[in-house]
C-alpha cells in the first residue's frame, strides 16, 4: 500500500515538472494548504507560547506510527539460524557432559543429499530460520516439469524422517514444492 503511494505521488511529481498545466494547479493547491496550515495553526496555542497542540498532536502521532511500526519489525522473527538444535548433557563423575550442537550446515548436508537421489526434483533450497520458540527448517523443492507432486512429498517426507532419527529429536520443517519457468524449461516433457 505505501508503495502504491509511493508511487502515486511520484507520478504526480513527474507530471507536474511536465506538464505546465499540472504545475500550476499542483502550485495553487500546495499556496492553498500552506495558507490552511498558518491559519489554523494560531487556533490553539500551548499556553503562552507560539507552539500549537495541532503540532504536538501531529508529533505524537508520527511517535505512535514509528513506534507500531517498530513493534511490527521485531515481531517478524529472528532470521536465520546457525544451529538446529542443542542438547546439554550434565557432568557425570567421570567429567563427561556438555553441549551438542547440530548446526544448520548438517541438517541441510543430509537433506541435500536425500533430494539428489530423487530424478523429479529439480532443484533445493534448505535453510534454518529462527522463530519465537523454535528452531525451524524451511526446505524449497523446484519440481521437474510433469512430476507428482504426491512422490516428492513421500521423498520429502522419508529424508526428513532420516533426519529426525539422526538427531534423535522431531525439528519443525516447513516444506514449499514449487514449481515455475525453470520447471517448464528444465524437465522432460511427460508422455502418457
Amino acid at each position: 500500500m505505501i508503495g502504491l503511494l509511493a508511487m502515486a505521488l511520484g507520478a504526480v511529481a513527474m507530471a507536474g515538472a511536465l506538464v505546465p498545466a499540472i504545475a500550476q494547479q499542483w502550485s495553487a493547491l500546495s499556496n492553498a494548504a500552506s495558507t490552511w496550515v498558518e491559519d489554523t495553526l494560531p487556533t490553539a496555542p500551548v499556553g503562552s507560547t507560539s507552539t500549537s497542540w495541532w503540532t504536538l498532536g501531529l508529533i505524537v502521532v508520527l511517535l505512535v506510527v514509528a513506534l507500531l511500526c517498530l513493534r511490527w519489525m521485531i515481531a517478524q522473527g529472528g532470521g536465520r539460524a546457525s544451529t538446529v538444535t542443542e542438547r546439554t548433557t550434565p557432568t557425570d563423575q567421570h567429567g563427561w557432559g556438555g553441549t551438542t550442537a547440530v548446526t544448520a550446515r548438517f541438517a541441510e548436508d543430509v537433506l541435500k543429499t536425500a533430494f539428489k537421489e530423487d530424478p523429479q526434483i529439480l532443484s533445493d533450497a534448505v535453510g534454518a530460520r529462527r522463530t519465537r520458540r523454535h528452531t525451524g527448517l524451511k526446505v524449497s523443492l523446484q519440481a521437474k516439469k510433469g512430476a507428482s507432486p504426491a512422490s516428492i512429498t513421500q521423498s520429502a517426507n522419508r529424508a526428513l524422517a532420516e533426519l529426525d532419527a539422526a538427531l534423535g529429536v522431531q525439528v519443525p520443517v516447513l516444506v514449499r514444492i514449487r514449481t515455475g519457468l525453470r520447471t517448464a524449461v528444465g524437465g522432460a516433457d511427460r508422455v502418457s
